[in-house]
């Protein structure tokens, strides 16, 4: 009678024991939920971030590539510009 008042004891225990185990580790399990979907948020963030970071650089790549057109633009015009003064002071109208 007493083994089976201490076995009963035993198990009540254990079984106390596993419950106890079981909210702790459902208590770990809804803070690393939390954490994951904080995670998930930070990551779409930060691809948010990158995407408009490649949006703003193809800008920036344009307009280096319109500056360089302009720039050879304006000094083929200074050159013309040039030419025709030089033609004008030649033939004395300047």
């Amino acid at each position: 009678m007493i083994n089976k008042m201490e076995r009963e004891k035993e198990l009540e225990e254990g079984l106390a024991n596993a419950l106890a185990r079981i909210e702790d580790l459902e208590k770990i399990e809804s803070t690393h939920r939390k954490m994951n979907g904080e995670l998930r948020q930070e990551v779409w963030d930060w691809k948010q971030k990158a995407n408009q970071n490649t949006i703003l650089q193809n800008k920036i790549d344009v307009q280096k590539q319109i500056i360089e057109e302009l720039s050879r633009d304006n000094q083929r015009l200074a050159k013309e510009v040039g030419d025709q003064v030089d033609k004008l002071r030649k033939s004395g109208v300047l």
